[in-house]
């Protein structure tokens, strides 16, 4: 069972808990302490997001994070994540504080996908999920909207 808080990750294996906290200094370790969200795709990986930066993937064979703000350009730095989640296509979205983001399998990095959803800047992100039909939800100060 996985625990996200203000304070760290933490895994309770059924008999003790493992603590991931934030180290700067390690690339392959959390950057920030508190942890937004967890998703688990269907490919088995396991995402985190961070309340103050963008989208973290567990190796599971190292325990090593890969920290998808330190390999993106400056456009595509999330700055913190409502949540993740995988549309019936098995695409990754984030929902980040400040856009939507898609992953691009073929580059590895997010995309910031407001312009291609028609969402505008003014239109702030609180949420999305996708339902059991596959299908798109996105809740904003503009209200709810939904995509197929």
């Amino acid at each position: 069972m996985w625990i996200g808080t203000q304070t760290g990750l933490q895994r309770y294996d059924g008999k003790r808990f493992k603590n991931y906290v934030a180290d700067i200094r390690d690339t392959a370790a959390l950057q920030s302490d508190w942890i937004s969200s967890i998703f688990e795709d269907s490919k088995n990986r396991l995402w985190f997001g961070c309340d103050l930066e963008g989208p973290y993937v567990l190796n599971r064979t190292n325990n090593k994070f890969y920290n998808y703000n330190l390999h993106a350009p400056a456009e595509n730095k999330i700055k913190g994540i409502w949540n993740i989640a995988e549309d019936k296509q098995g695409i990754i979205w984030v929902a980040g504080h400040d856009a939507l983001y898609r992953l691009n399998e073929a580059t590895n990095s997010f995309e910031n996908y407001n312009a291609a959803l028609g969402i505008n800047k003014r239109d702030k992100l609180s949420w999305f999920t996708v339902d059991n039909a596959g299908n798109f939800w996105i809740g904003s100060a503009m209200g709810i909207k939904f995509y197929d």
